[in-house]
């Protein structure tokens, strides 16, 4: 994943393709007939920042998170109450990763900056109706999840109320 999240679309569409413009286009600015890498610091520049462009966003993108999940760590206060309350949590944590929240809203170092509001704190923010309030009737363009079943629709509202 980028960071930040503003350096994305260049990350993916902008190095790639000035690489590859670069690449096409050297025939045509690098028209020495010394065929020494050394003598050729235009082709070897350009040869060594495509690859260096190349293998720096293939590690990023090997190493970024899930789309669909929600890496950051219970709460010392969930894990200390476990059983029921621990399974609830979780159960809450796959929902709203799986339910494409993360399209739009930022839990943690996961999902997006926008254009919905950061979530990593909403239990500060908002209590347990609130959260449900919102996701019943939310303001455009989030969807609404009244349609989700009772036992999920609950796990991400006591999910999202605990992130404090």
């Amino acid at each position: 994943m980028v960071k930040p999240p503003s350096l994305v679309p260049l990350a993916t569409i902008g190095v790639p393709t000035l690489g590859m413009i670069l690449l096409f286009l050297l025939p045509f600015y690098d028209r020495g007939p010394e065929r020494r890498p050394e003598r050729r610091p235009v082709a070897t520049f350009t040869g060594i920042f495509v690859i260096g462009a190349m293998a720096l966003l293939t590690y990023q993108g090997a190493n970024a998170g899930s789309p669909t999940a929600i890496e950051m760590p219970t709460p010392t206060s969930i894990k200390q109450a476990g059983g029921r309350t621990l399974a609830e949590y979780e159960a809450g944590k796959k929902v709203v990763a799986q339910s494409g929240c993360l399209a739009c809203h930022k839990i943690g170092d996961n999902g997006n900056s926008g254009p919905g509001p950061d979530l990593t704190h909403v239990g500060a923010r908002l209590p347990e109706l609130g959260i449900a309030r919102t996701l019943v009737n939310p303001t455009a363009p989030m969807p609404s999840f009244k349609n989700l079943p009772p036992k999920k629709f609950s796990a991400a509202i006591f999910f999202l109320s605990q992130l404090k």
